[in-house]
């Protein structure tokens, strides 16, 4: 039962592993690839979650077609980023490992949705 558990220990192991991986996911080459409007975008869907292409060009005072291009290499780093992810999983960790990972993601993201 989860009385039975450390809940405090669980949540600090939980807060600096995670906090690792988001540390060491932005130092990446990658992330450094940005530029501002792609990051000036990335920081309003993150704020805002979800926006239409107009809305974001709106507020960036651009053209919906330079905020679609802007968007479309937003697209292409976060598909860099998992597969740089891709990579460190194939290459350092068994297949048991991997599973875990995969389970553990959607706890954590639900843990996310409850904060």
């Amino acid at each position: 039962m989860v009385e039975d558990l450390d809940v405090h220990a669980v949540a600090s192991a939980l807060k600096v592993s995670i906090g690792l991986f988001v540390r060491r996911l932005r130092q990446s080459s990658v992330q450094d690839d940005l530029s501002l409007p792609e990051m000036s975008a990335l920081s309003r869907l993150e704020r805002a979650g979800s926006a239409t292409t107009s809305d974001l060009a709106r507020v960036d005072q651009i053209t919906p077609q330079a905020m679609g291009a802007t968007l479309a290499a937003l697209r292409n780093t976060r598909s860099a980023q998992t597969e740089q992810l891709a990579k460190a999983l194939a290459s350092g960790f068994s297949p048991a490992e991997v599973e875990t990972l995969r389970v553990a993601a959607t706890l954590i993201e639900r843990l996310g949705e409850s904060l």
